[in-house]
């Protein structure tokens, strides 16, 4: 049979307690019909993000052949170590930006050339990982200064593309503005805050402020990277995007890319998405913004898999018959994994990015 360096990709499930089905498939491996397009198999997965490094996984990930990984919530897996998050690399705020000792990068670039020797390319999220305070916030709060948080994320990317403060040429291509500033009170955060449209509305209109300020900045002086986002909760459509789009055509700038993350059950609601979020930008004339889905992931409720229920409900959450950890779930994922491959995506990234638990790709044992 001759190689015709495709892969095909195919799930039969069959769910019955006494009958089992069974089909004859003819596949035809001498005609291509189209290319594999790698960026749609990316993930926040890295190698050593393990719990305290206890195990080399370097060649588990090598072999999953991710083409980006994601930054976002690294810091958080790698307990104690200060990387990625920009209060971890410029702790003091108050401090001059443009000044390189200032910086603390050494754990970040050592995470970093390990994701890269593996072969995988990142994609660097810009801004802090979640933060599950309550009504009090620490790292995720709304920056004091705008400008001079676009200053020092300014600093991050000239360390990593322009050997600034002993730094790097990796040419890292994506950088995404936050992430998740559309949440519950957990990513873009006031201490105190009581939830209503009007206060909804009200931190919305805060962060398209600094969305358009760290985007004009970042191109400014980096006009070959790739700078967009928000990384929101869900595809926000006219609450979100609509708004943010204006204030992008306002100012006079375009966004690389839009990103956004989805937890369903439905594949139907990632793959709609795009479709629509394509028109939407077509009609800004913004043709060349990307679409990027990087967090998705197969869920029911999330009341079960944070424990918000009881400890019978959060067990069926990961591990009954619809859980985290079922063929319900592999189904979903792979029916996901293949109808990327058409769809209006630039790139679509798995979520999460710790190895071990439901969220991960092993189980507490291996």
């Amino acid at each position: 049979m001759k190689r015709m360096g495709v892969v095909l990709m195919f799930s039969v499930a069959v769910c019955s307690t006494a009958v089992f089905a069974t089909a004859d498939v003819t596949v035809d491996f001498t005609k291509k019909t189209a290319e594999l397009r790698h960026a749609l198999h990316s993930s926040g997965l890295t190698p050593r993000i393990n719990p305290r490094g206890l195990y080399n996984d370097d060649p588990a990930i090598k072999s999953m052949n991710f083409k980006y990984t994601r930054t976002h919530d690294w810091a958080l897996v790698n307990s104690g170590q200060r990387i990625i998050d920009y209060q971890n690399i410029f702790p003091l705020f108050d401090l001059d930006a443009k000044n390189p000792n200032y910086y603390y990068f050494e754990p970040s670039d050592h995470i970093m050339k390990i994701a890269r020797d593996v072969g995988l390319e990142v994609f660097y999220r810009l801004g802090t990982s979640i933060e599950h305070t309550g009504k009090t916030h620490f790292n995720a709060k709304v920056p004091k200064d705008f400008e001079k948080t676009a200053e020092i994320f300014a600093g991050i990317v000239r360390h990593y593309n322009k050997g600034w403060a002993k730094g790097y040429n990796w040419n890292i291509k994506y950088w995404e503005i936050w992430n998740e500033p559309d949440g519950l009170n957990n990513m873009w955060c006031e201490d105190d805050f009581e939830w209503t449209h009007e206060n909804a509305e009200r931190m919305r209109d805060k962060f398209i402020k600094f969305y358009v300020i760290c985007l004009k900045r970042l191109k400014s002086e980096f006009p070959d990277i790739k700078v967009g986002g928000p990384a929101l909760c869900n595809y926000l459509r006219e609450f979100y995007f609509i708004p943010l789009l204006d204030a992008c055509k306002k100012a006079g700038v375009q966004p690389d890319f839009l990103s956004w993350h989805a937890y369903t059950d439905n594949p139907d609601k990632i793959i709609d998405a795009a479709e629509d979020a394509r028109k939407l930008c077509d009609s800004y004339g913004f043709k060349d913004t990307e679409l990027i889905i990087n967090e998705w992931h197969y869920i029911l409720s999330w009341d079960g898999v944070h424990g918000r229920s009881s400890p019978a409900m959060s067990k069926l959450a990961y591990d009954g018959p619809t859980g985290l950890s079922s063929i319900d779930s592999a189904a979903f994922s792979m029916t996901v994994l293949q109808r990327l491959q058409t769809s209006k995506y630039d790139q679509a990234y798995f979520y999460g990015c710790g190895h071990t638990g439901s969220w991960g790709y092993m189980g507490a044992y291996g």
